[in-house]
């Protein structure tokens, strides 16, 4: 069961964010990726970086996205412009 937004202190959500973000860097990803972790008091255990979340208006990522008050319509708009931005790069 996901909590969206997680009942986390600002220093671990912090420390959360970073974990996935570094996570995602690690494995060289790009685009979108979720991060599914367990947090066990402090400590942060990262299960797997899924590299193709679903993305129907009641998948995890949509949801986190809705937590952060992004809107499923903003959430695509933000995807195909990074993408977007990532192909013109390569060309």
């Amino acid at each position: 069961m996901e909590i969206v937004p997680a009942r986390l202190s600002p220093k671990l959500l912090e420390e959360v964010q970073e974990t996935a973000l570094r996570a995602h860097r690690a494995l060289r990803c790009s685009g979108a990726t979720r991060t599914d972790m367990i947090v066990r008091g402090e400590e942060i255990f990262v299960l797997e970086v899924n590299t193709l979340p679903g993305m129907t208006r009641t998948s995890l990522l949509p949801n986190s996205a809705a937590g952060m008050g992004i809107s499923f319509d903003r959430l695509c708009q933000i995807l195909v412009e990074d993408a977007l931005s990532r192909h013109a790069e390569k060309a």
